[in-house]
Order: C-alpha cells, then sequence, then structure tokens
C-alpha cells in the first residue's frame, strides 16, 4: 500500500477515491492491484491524524464507548480516527450521480420504466457492494465510533448507497415501478409471455431498501428480518393484495357457472399458478396471505354448497380434486371435514336405525351394520381424501358418535347397549355350537369385533362382560377353540393396551396349567396302576383374575 505523502490534502485524497468510485460506478474493470490501492488509500487518511481539534462530543466519550468486542478506545487513539468529511464526500457522490441516472428516466413510463429502474438498480447495487469492500476500514472504525456516539444517520457505506438510491430514485419513481410490476403480473395472468426478472428486480429493491435502518449489515445480508420489510408492504404487498382481490373476484364471477368438477379444475389451476408466480418473483412472506386471499374468493363461500353435493354424492373424483385444493386452504378444509363427518354420522345413524327393532336383541346384525358402514366409509376417506389425517380425525369421530347414541342405545335407555352387544357377538362366536367356521372366517368377524370395540365409549362395562363370558366357557368348557381364544384377547389388547387384557391372560393361562397338571396326575395313575370309580379335575385358579366369589367350603369325603 502506498502512504500518504507529507503535506498531501483530504483533496489529494479524494481525488484517487473518487476516481475509483468512478470506475466502480461506470462498470470500467478494476484490477486486483488498483481495489488494494484504494483500499490502502481509505485506510492511511482513517489512521492519520487530524490537525483539527478533535470535537469534544468525541473525546466525552471516547473512553467509555466500545469500539469492538475486545478493546475500547482511548483519547489518543480517537485522534487517529479520520472519516467524516471522505464518507460526506462519498455521499455526495452518489447523489450526484443517481440524480444523473434520475433525470435520464424521468419521462419513461410503464415497462420501459421498469426495466430503467431495475438495471440501474442492479448496476448501482453491485457497485455500492464493491465500493464497501474498499471501505471496510472507514466502516469498521468511523462509521462504527459515530454510531455508538449516538448518530443514527450514519450508515456502513453500502447501507448508506441504498439510502441515497431511496431518497434520489425510489421515492419519486416507486409509484410508477410498482404500477409496472402490477401491470406485468396482470399480463401474466392473461397468459402473456412477460419478463418475469424485471418484477423480481423491483421486488428486491423494495426489500433491500427495508435494510436502511439497520445500520450494520453485511452488504450479502439475506436473513431479512419482518421490521425489515415495511418498503416492500408499504409500497407494493398492499396494491399487489388489492390488485389480486379485484382480479380474483371478476375471475370468480366468471367460472362459478361450471360445473363442479369443472369449477374444481379450474380453481386448483388458478391457484397452483397464482401461488408459482409469488413463488418465483415476490417476497415469501407474501405467498402465505396471498394463499388465505384466493381462498376466501373461491373456496369459502363455494365450499359449503359444493363440498355438501360432492359428499352426499359420495362423488370420490371431484372430491380428491376438492381435497387436494383445500390442502393449502386450512378455514375451508376444516369446512370439509365437518361435512364428511356429519355425512358419514347420518349414514351409520340412518343404517342402524333401519335395523333396531330386530338389532336390539340380535348382536349379529348389529355389530355386522355397524360394520358394513365402517367398511364402505374407511374405503372412501382412502380413495377421496388419501387417508389424509384431517379427514380420518373426522371419519372416527363419526363412528365413534353413532356407535355410541344410535336407535338402539336409545331404545334401551342404556349407553352401554353397544358394549353389551359387543360381548354378546363374542360370547356366540367364540362359544360352541355355532356352525364351524373357517380360520378366515373367524379372522373376519373377529376383525368386526375390532372395528366396534376401538370407538365403544364403555370399554370397562365390556371388560366385565368379557371376562364372565370368558369365565364360563373355560370353566365349563365351552369354547369352540383354544386358539380363538387366543387370539381374540391377543387382538384386544392391540387395541387397549396389555393391562385391559391381563386379567383375561391370566385367567386363559390358568387354564392351561390346570389341564397339564391334570394330564400329569393321571398320567401318574396310570404308571401307578392306581384305579377309582371317581372321574373328576381340578382347576386352580388365581384369586384375583377370576370373577367369582368367595370360594365355597367343601368337605371332601373321607378315604
Amino acid at each position: 500500500m502506498e502512504k500518504l505523502k507529507r503535506g498531501e490534502t483530504f483533496d489529494d485524497v479524494w481525488q484517487q477515491v473518487s476516481k475509483g468510485f468512478e470506475q466502480i460506478f461506470q462498470l470500467q474493470n478494476i484490477s486486483p492491484t488498483e481495489y488494494m490501492k484504494l483500499y490502502g488509500v481509505v485506510f492511511d487518511y482513517c489512521t492519520t491524524s487530524n490537525s483539527n481539534p478533535i470535537p469534544q462530543r468525541i473525546l466525552r466519550g471516547a473512553t467509555t464507548q466500545p469500539v469492538s468486542r475486545n478493546r475500547r478506545l482511548n483519547v489518543n487513539e480517537g485522534a487517529k480516527l479520520n472519516g467524516e468529511e471522505l464518507y460526506c464526500r462519498i455521499k455526495n457522490y452518489l447523489e450526484f450521480h443517481l440524480e444523473g441516472i434520475f433525470q435520464k428516466g424521468v419521462d419513461l413510463q410503464g415497462e420501459s420504466l421498469l426495466r430503467f429502474y431495475v438495471d440501474n438498480w442492479e448496476r448501482y447495487r453491485f457497485s455500492s457492494e464493491v465500493a464497501n469492500g474498499f471501505c471496510r476500514y472507514l466502516n469498521r472504525h468511523w462509521v462504527r465510533l459515530e454510531y455508538d456516539l449516538g448518530r443514527k444517520d450514519v450508515y456502513e457505506i453500502y447501507t448508506m448507497a441504498i439510502d441515497v438510491w431511496r431518497s434520489v430514485l425510489f421515492q419519486p419513481m416507486h409509484q410508477q415501478v410498482t404500477s409496472a410490476c402490477l401491470q406485468l403480473i396482470k399480463s401474466q395472468r392473461q397468459n402473456e409471455i412477460i419478463d418475469t426478472r424485471l418484477i423480481r428486480g423491483a421486488i428486491e429493491s423494495y426489500v433491500k431498501l427495508g435494510l436502511i435502518n439497520i445500520a450494520f449489515v453485511p452488504a450479502n445480508n439475506e436473513k431479512i428480518m419482518p421490521r425489515s420489510l415495511a418498503v416492500y408492504k408499504e409500497c407494493f404487498e398492499i396494491s399487489f393484495l388489492e390488485e389480486t382481490e379485484t382480479y380474483y373476484r371478476l375471475k370468480a364471477a366468471d367460472i362459478v357457472r361450471y360445473s363442479g368438477t369443472e369449477y374444481l379444475n379450474k380453481v386448483a389451476q388458478l391457484f397452483d399458478e397464482e401461488v408459482h408466480r409469488a413463488q418465483s418473483y415476490l417476497h415469501s412472506s407474501t405467498v402465505e396471505v396471498l394463499e388465505s386471499k384466493i381462498e376466501k374468493i373461491f373456496l369459502m363461500d363455494a365450499v359449503r354448497t359444493l363440498a355438501k353435493s360432492l359428499v352426499s354424492d359420495e362423488n370420490i373424483t371431484d372430491l380428491a380434486v376438492l381435497s387436494r385444493l383445500l390442502s393449502r386452504a386450512p378455514n375451508a378444509n376444516a369446512v370439509l371435514r365437518k361435512i364428511l363427518e356429519e355425512h358419514i354420522h347420518k349414514n351409520g345413524i340412518d343404517a342402524i336405525a333401519r335395523v333396531s327393532s330386530t338389532a336390539i336383541n340380535d348382536p349379529l346384525l348389529y355389530v355386522e351394520t355397524i360394520a358394513e358402514v365402517y367398511t364402505k366409509f374407511y374405503k372412501f376417506v382412502q380413495e377421496a381424501f388419501n387417508s389424509g389425517q384431517g379427514f380420518t380425525l373426522a371419519f372416527d369421530d363419526a363412528c365413534r358418535r353413532f356407535i355410541n347414541d344410535n336407535a338402539v342405545t336409545r331404545a334401551a335407555g342404556n349407553t352401554s347397549k353397544s358394549s353389551e352387544l359387543l360381548a354378546q357377538y363374542c360370547n356366540t362366536l367364540l362359544q360352541k355350537g355355532k356352525k364351524n367356521i373357517t380360520d378366515e372366517d373367524f379372522e373376519e368377524q373377529s376383525d368386526r369385533i375390532m372395528v366396534v370395540f376401538a370407538y365403544v365409549a364403555d370399554k370397562d362395562v365390556f371388560a366385565k362382560l368379557y371376562r364372565n363370558m370368558l369365565a364360563k366357557r373355560l370353566l365349563f368348557q365351552l369354547s369352540a377353540s383354544d386358539d380363538s381364544e387366543r387370539s381374540m384377547i391377543r387382538k384386544l389388547t392391540q387395541v387397549d393396551g396389555s393391562l385391559y387384557t391381563c386379567e383375561l391372560r391370566t385367567m386363559f393361562q390358568d387354564c392351561v396349567l390346570s389341564k397339564i397338571l391334570s394330564d400329569e396326575y393321571r398320567a401318574s395313575c396310570e404308571s401307578n396302576k392306581l384305579h377309582d370309580n371317581f372321574d373328576f379335575s381340578v382347576m386352580v385358579l388365581s384369586s384375583n383374575a377370576w370373577p367369582v366369589s368367595a370360594p365355597p367350603n367343601i368337605v371332601l369325603p373321607d378315604e
């Protein structure tokens, strides 16, 4: 680096710096050597003792204001910090430079003005980043000190350059620039080909201009805080959303004549296109607001009438389109889920009502009626809504409601009637006397039982009845199959946990052990040639698992 020569004035310094600025802002090539020379000139200027007295405000604050995280500035060090005159000259240069650019575009309109604005913005922003690089020492020391001493009108060179752009070009032009952007967006909505780079460039400038109140940010800062979006929102987004609402309200009035399927496909197309446009050149914060706006226009009113019709007709194809469309519209999606729930609930209520006079005393008919409704709408939710979580929950809520409160439970005056009929159905399936069924038939019927069991509210009532009936089947050897008993207990465990079936498993295990003991006893008698005239069996039961009262007093006869 070249040191400033003795007797060199500030004008000599500025002559070198201004030449560098001229090269940079005219987009002329600048070599690494020239770039480092400019850095050295700024460095030497900032660190050369100032012959002028140090301002008293600096002297008063110099010993207490931090210059960096690890050290404090002392008075002697403060005397070496030049910068204000250079800072002001740079600002004046940028103002003069931009005023010349402004005059060239003052008579332009529409897309021509937008192109002029964006092209000059991109060149100016790039040049400002380059200039900020060789002014780093000025930024880190003089600007930092001034800012710490309370001057909030002093920024890093890059940020100051953006502020000058705001004053000279943005303020007088932004309304026309915004209007030109909105016109291009409207043209694209009407399937015209546009240069999206122009919109993207204008939006970038709006966002960057929001950073001028944040003095110390890197020139390539990508993490834009919400508070920095004020310029973008006030000068573009508000107008954009108003124009969007006006445009799509007219569009909605135009496509409302379409049939359900055509309407849904058209809305889905418009929705996808608009979101894609927003994602390609608007700030990401606008996308969610835009989706909400379109949702309100196209879906909130239409979904109530259209969805009821589609669900009532069980139109799987159109509902699949509607649910995909509403996946981005939470409020409208909630309406569709509620419509689905009410439809399934009504079908369940009606199905049970049709057989209620018989089903109240017929566990098989009752359970199979419920299972048919469940199977039908389980498949329906899969195909129409791809088993989406919200729709699956709506399906579950509907099943839970009609299983626990229906014509049968009301006729019985007993909210636990479903639990009673389900336990009776299990007993009929598992005890002897029923026509022999195949393993496949048993699995199918036991799966139906699990469907109802999963939704019954009074599981304790079911558990008590099932335990009593299981006890009778085991004690009096009425079970059709040990394997079937095991399978049913295993499925109940899968649905409601091992604690729920602990007693059932203990009862079954007691019978297994008792049979082993009895077989061993008989084998022992035969091996020892012991014969008696009594055919009896003994069961050893766990006292806490079986639903029996206090053991009876048994008096065994004398031998």
